[in-house]
């Protein structure tokens, strides 16, 4: 049989890590009037659980445990776009936070850590951004171009939660990893 195949251990992590970072993303935070979304101050380190997975497990595993968030960040949401078509919504949502699990690309210290966090994020950030301009630029202030108003817009939160995470993989990611390849 072929495919991505985890282990009985694995698939509780999975679990546990799909359902951990919707909690994280649930503290309280300052939001921008426009979509309801984090400026500045996004959820902290929600995408953590899903970037430490993909650091321990691997690119495959990681990208599913993306998509899976994905589809429940939607849902969590509120389908608030859904109006959009499945495209859009297949681009922000699943494929986005798929590409988080770019982050396995690189395992085996911090350095490669740091460098996983930051492929993963810039991943997500690029789905996101090419969304943003293609699907969202109708929403740009007038006079301001969409390109410009989707990398500013996804940007600002995106390169904040990356160096959230990779600040706190440099402090707790090793042990994190530890910890979470005793239980899978």
């Amino acid at each position: 049989m072929t495919g991505l195949q985890l282990t009985r251990r694995q698939y509780y992590a999975l679990c546990t890590m799909v359902l951990l970072s919707p909690l994280l993303h649930l503290v309280p935070r300052k939001t921008t009037a426009e979509a309801g979304c984090c400026g500045w101050l996004c959820a902290l380190a929600a995408l953590m659980p899903l970037l430490l997975f993909a650091y321990c497990y691997g690119v495959g595993p990681g990208m599913v445990l993306g998509a899976l968030y994905g589809v429940m960040q939607f849902l969590l949401d509120g389908m608030a776009w859904a109006a959009l078509g499945a495209i859009p919504n297949l681009l922000d949502y699943p494929i986005a936070f798929g590409l988080l699990g770019l982050a396995g690309c690189f395992r085996g210290s911090k350095a490669k850590m740091t460098a996983g966090f930051a492929l993963g994020c810039f991943g997500r950030f690029m789905a996101s951004f090419l969304s943003g301009f293609i699907f969202y630029g109708q929403y740009a202030p007038e006079g301001v171009n969409p390109v410009w108003y989707s990398l500013t817009y996804n940007g600002s939160y995106m390169l904040v939660e990356c160096i959230i995470c990779i600040a706190l993989g440099l402090l707790v990611g090793e042990r994190l990893a530890k910890e979470l390849k005793k239980v899978a």
